[in-house]
């Protein structure tokens, strides 16, 4: 007959002493590192920002898409924009205003570079040549999003283009000019 070994608990004076011995190393060496760490992210909360841009640019080319095939009154149209708005007003909390703008194939979020994976790095380089045709090199918020502004950002990505950078900075989106290495 086999016997099953059940593995112990340690005692709770072992589980103290090990978390205790946890906490004198993190403050003689400091806590650990994580993986996803970006060096070079803007001050403050890093990691947060950096994925607040990463998911407002992600939202700004999907509704890019959406805009291309849908009316601006259609239900796909504005729930791209509340995407939009919603993205947009996260990366806002995190980082009290920001700006993304583009250098060649490097996108860079409030001066430091933001590091884009390999599958949304296509996305982002076609949002980027869409906003170069259109004299756009970034984008500065510098107030709180409202959905009119997230409105208007997404209307410039349209295909006629029917809001020039002017029509953003009064609607509260500051833009910027082409920039190169």
């Amino acid at each position: 007959m086999a016997r099953i070994l059940r593995k112990r608990k340690p005692a709770p004076a072992a589980e103290k002493a090990a978390e205790s011995a946890r906490m004198k190393a993190d403050e003689v060496v400091g806590p650990t590192p994580s993986r996803n760490a970006e060096p070079d992210a803007p001050e403050g909360k890093p990691e947060k920002a950096a994925e607040a841009a990463r998911a407002f640019l992600s939202g700004l080319f999907m509704a890019q898409r959406t805009a291309q095939f849908h009316d601006v009154h259609n239900k796909a149209y504005n729930n791209a924009v509340q995407t939009v708005h919603q993205s947009a007003a996260s990366l806002y909390a995190i980082t009290n205003g920001f700006s993304i703008s583009f250098v060649g194939d490097t996108t860079i979020l409030n001066g430091s570079r933001l590091r884009i994976d390999g599958v949304a790095f296509a996305a982002i380089r076609s949002l980027r040549m869409e906003l170069e045709s259109r004299q756009v090199g970034g984008l500065v918020m510098k107030t709180p999003p409202t959905y009119e502004n997230s409105r208007a950002l997404v209307a410039l990505l349209t295909k006629n283009g029917s809001v020039s950078p002017e029509d953003l900075a009064a609607a509260g989106v500051g833009t910027l000019g082409i920039q190169t290495f």
